[in-house]
């Protein structure tokens, strides 16, 4: 099975060979964890759980990273920052997909917020020359962590939310995985970068504490060129996140992905700064 203990894999050189069903069964009790039977063969398929992020590890940027790391934590330990991580199943061309969006959760079931676009991300499952089995997919690519930072009062007397989007670039890995205590979770990878213009558009409340995110970073860690003209214009970018199984309420994905929009454009309401 995909189950085993460790980070995500690595997505360098040598990423290792595409897993490629070839046990047989006929009901999903004939496989492993984290398999289900497909065609009539074993086959990598994390459904139906759902997942939701428990905790976070930064280590890049390496002069910034202990505090954004908090401020990250603060927000899920308080259940501000409910990122739900959703096994997508198969497209034709045998690609995985994943979905990945934040959620609110009431009497302990998680749902989507219905404002706020469902990212999804189309790879496969690799097994390397080493370590477990992991998903991957080729490429940078772009990453919107939506940081919930409290709520405001409209005109009308109205009190909405307010998020703070972190942009980043990133060769995304999960890993399913068993946890100490032998449940299912997801292990989740983003190494790549964060342009400076980005991050000088976040702020964040840490301690009641208003902070731009530009002001965490040190800019002696600004060491990556995205243009190729010579000068460097991001940050470094390395977070993993652990997923826990949640409880679910909100409908599956429909076959056809209509009910996890990706291009739903969110912008903050009137009043968040």
């Amino acid at each position: 099975g995909a189950g085993g203990a460790g980070g995500a894999g690595g997505a360098g050189g040598g990423r290792g060979m595409p897993v490629v069903p070839n046990r047989a069964c006929n009901a999903d009790d004939d496989c492993d964890e984290f398999e289900r039977c497909l065609r009539r063969l074993c086959t990598l398929d994390p459904r139906p759980d759902v997942y939701v992020v428990n905790s976070v590890v930064v280590s890049q940027p390496n002069l910034s990273a202990e505090l954004l790391e908090a401020v990250l934590q603060a927000a899920i330990i308080a259940n501000r920052l409910n990122l739900l991580v959703e096994p997508g199943g198969y497209s034709e061309d045998n690609q995985y997909r994943w979905y990945i969006g934040n959620g609110d959760v009431r009497d302990d079931t998680f749902d989507y917020l219905v404002n706020q676009p469902i990212q999804e991300f189309d790879g496969s499952w690799i097994r390397p020359a080493e370590g477990p089995v992991y998903w991957g997919m080729e490429g940078n690519t772009p990453f919107v962590l939506h940081l919930p930072q409290g709520q405001v009062e409209t005109g009308d007397g109205m009190v909405v939310s307010c998020f703070a989007l972190f942009n980043m670039t990133v060769d995304l890995t999960l890993e399913p995985r068993l946890n100490g205590d032998g449940l299912p979770e997801v292990g989740m990878n983003l190494t790549g970068f964060m342009r400076q213009s980005d991050a000088e558009m976040i702020h964040l409340q840490f301690n009641g504490v208003w902070i731009s995110l530009s002001d965490l970073f040190d800019f002696s860690n600004l060491t990556v060129d995205t243009t190729g003209d010579g000068v460097p214009d991001a940050y470094p970018f390395n977070l993993s996140m652990t997923a826990g199984v949640a409880a679910f309420g909100g409908d599956p994905p429909a076959a056809d992905g209509s009910n996890r929009d990706p291009r739903l454009g969110f912008q903050n309401p009137p009043g968040c700064e």
